[in-house]
């Protein structure tokens, strides 16, 4: 299959022409789910419900599966995420040292750039 990198902005058609590709590559190898999903968010930037619904349909596997499978990993993504992430650390040290304070000082300022 070809690059996933995006040299120039590719049309939804050929995204999911791209993403068939390598389900049809792959798609009798025994869990090879998480792999699709994977590619699919590489060349989608996250995994919108149509997406999600063209991987289950190609694959044969029912939709509440595929979703379960991107909700239930933080690393799929089902809403496009901006140029930069911010990760807080909410475990107990860090919460205890203002991490909380932190977040909300974030979400309290977003969008006023």
């Amino acid at each position: 299959m070809g690059c996933l990198c995006n040299e120039k902005e590719l049309t939804d058609e050929q995204k999911y022409k791209q993403l068939k590709e390598f389900i049809d590559e792959n798609k009798n190898k025994k869990g090879y789910l998480i792999p699709v999903l994977h590619t699919a968010q590489a060349i989608f930037g996250y995994l919108p419900p149509e997406v999600q619904d063209f991987v289950a349909k190609e694959m044969n596997t029912p939709v509440s599966v595929v979703t379960g499978v991107v909700t239930f990993y933080s690393y799929f993504k089902i809403f496009p995420t901006g140029r930069h992430t911010i990760t807080i650390c909410l475990g107990t040290a860090c919460y205890v040292r203002g991490a909380k304070r932190c977040e909300k000082n974030i979400r309290s300022t977003r969008g006023k750039a």
